[in-house]
């Protein structure tokens, strides 16, 4: 078991560090593409040649600019502790395998997987509260995403952009409430499932690889395992199918404006109710 532990923790600091990197650079590249994008629309809404070509380009730049909005309201930092959580359970169902993977392929039996994940000492016991915290962890994750939809969808609308938008009280939804009881308590649960089932079967054929080779290549039950984490997995796909159907928006240039917003016509003098009484004053 110490083994396991001194091999477990560097590798679950790693992959936290690798997702906060990632994560980071997603943030800043997709707020840089989106500028990018509304400073490219913005000039294609001035084409003199056609009408059509021009509200298409001032449909695109609002739709970038509703995008980028969500993106600084909503910050790729709160994806870093939802995304920690799956990986670094993930890496540790792998490496738990490749310990497994050492036992001689004739004495790999289920039993002897039991005895050597040592569950009565406490060993890998920790992973029993793997897929709670998976499914819990994720639908944070997807959170994030119902959120950003919510302030697009508020600029889009010509809505008031307030705290409540984004807010985890109130009228908000979460993705548990888009993604409704099914996903939330049995497709994800099962998919979460079979994403450990596999990293298990992984890890414990990655750590095989230093043995020579018999017939059957590995036991019926570590078989059973990997079609079993297939199956177990596949509803995970329905889920994210799921979520992109929620909070996607149906692509139609030029997008109808809502009724409720005005456009500013060049010249006209801002109404003072736009800014507050402090920003006013300083002007």
């Amino acid at each position: 078991m110490d083994q396991i532990a001194q091999i477990i923790g560097p590798l679950i600091g790693f992959a936290v560090s690798l997702v906060g990197f990632i994560v980071a650079v997603d943030q800043v590249t997709a707020s840089a593409r989106l500028r990018r994008q509304v400073n490219f629309w913005h000039e294609q809404s001035k084409s003199p040649s056609f009408l059509s070509d021009a509200a298409v380009g001032r449909s695109l730049e609002r739709d970038a600019a509703a995008r980028l909005l969500a993106l600084q309201a909503v910050p790729g930092w709160k994806l870093l502790f939802p995304v920690s959580i799956p990986t670094a359970m993930i890496w540790a169902t792998w490496q738990a395998g490749t310990f497994v993977g050492t036992i001689p392929r004739n004495e790999l039996t289920f039993d002897r997987l039991i005895d050597a994940a040592n569950i009565d000492d406490g060993g890998l016991i920790f992973l029993l509260p793997g897929v709670p915290m998976m499914v819990l962890a994720l639908l944070a994750f997807m959170t994030v995403f119902v959120e950003r939809a919510r302030v697009r969808d508020a600029y889009l609308e010509g809505k008031p952009l307030t705290p409540s938008t984004v807010s985890m009280g109130g009228n908000h939804l979460t993705a548990a409430d888009v993604l409704g009881h099914l996903n939330v308590l049995l497709w994800l649960p099962l998919s979460t499932a079979g994403s450990l089932l596999l990293a298990l079967f992984f890890g414990i054929t990655f750590g095989m690889r230093g043995q020579p080779p018999t017939t059957p290549l590995w036991p019926e039950w570590l078989s059973l395992m990997m079609m079993g984490g297939v199956v177990a997995f596949l509803p995970g796909i329905h889920v994210g199918l799921s979520l992109y159907s929620a909070v996607s928006v149906k692509w139609q240039h030029p997008r109808p404006l809502p009724s409720t917003l005005k456009p500013h016509r060049s010249g006209e003098k801002v109404s003072k109710t736009r800014f507050p009484t402090s920003q006013r004053k300083q002007k």
